[in-house]
């Protein structure tokens, strides 16, 4: 039932008053956790019908994307230039392009 949780999320339970049951970890370990987080904030972003809300998801879609790039060795920077990278090449999702096929030419 454990789940990776953001940094100060130790500190608040504390302030409520309760003794979490934290440990830190790392490797594979941490892969895998912050993968699953990463599913489970993209069901929640999909489930969720408040435009506020479905915002707050999306940041924390993002926090896990950083966590994920910085243990495949990306720091903040090198994966924004990354970003902005690919964007320069294939440009971003600004347009609203759907691609169903190509047609054959003769």
């Amino acid at each position: 039932m454990g789940k990776i949780v953001r940094d100060k999320i130790p500190e608040i339970i504390k302030a409520n008053g309760k003794r979490a049951k934290i440990e830190r970890v790392s490797g594979e370990l941490l892969v895998r956790g912050l993968e699953e987080k990463l599913r489970e904030e993209v069901e929640e972003f999909f489930s969720e019908h408040d435009l506020d809300k479905s915002v707050e998801e999306l940041a924390d879609i993002y926090e896990v994307l950083v966590a994920l790039a910085r243990e495949n060795g990306y720091d903040l920077e090198s994966f924004m230039l990354l970003v902005t990278q690919k964007r320069l090449d294939r440009g971003g999702f600004e347009e609203g392009f759907y691609w169903s096929g190509n047609e054959d030419c003769d």
